[in-house]
Parts: C-alpha cells; structure tokens; sequence
C-alpha cells in the first residue's frame, strides 16, 4: 500500500472490512481480472416490526 489514500487493493481491502465486507479478486493470465465486494445490508428498523 502506498499509504497516500489511493485505491490500491489493500485501501480497498481495509475499506470493505471497515464496513463488515469483503474484497476479492479473481485474476488469470489472457483472461482479465474481477473484483467483487460483498457488503452486509441492513434493514430498516420500521421494516423488523413488520
């Protein structure tokens, strides 16, 4: 990390888990690379009474 704030993937990384989640990347040679961050929802409070 470069530690200047950028985007790099271990920012990315530390931003996700700061918010429950997770990052994670999937990368092969010819074949391109995906990121996914996967995120907890919450549900509004006036929606759990229901």
């Amino acid at each position: 990390e470069r530690g200047d704030g950028g985007f790099g993937l271990p920012a990315m990384r530390s931003r996700a888990a700061t918010l429950g989640g997770t990052l994670s990347v999937e990368s092969a040679p010819g074949q391109g690379t995906a990121l996914a961050v996967t995120l907890p929802v919450a549900v509004p409070t006036e929606e759990r009474a229901a």
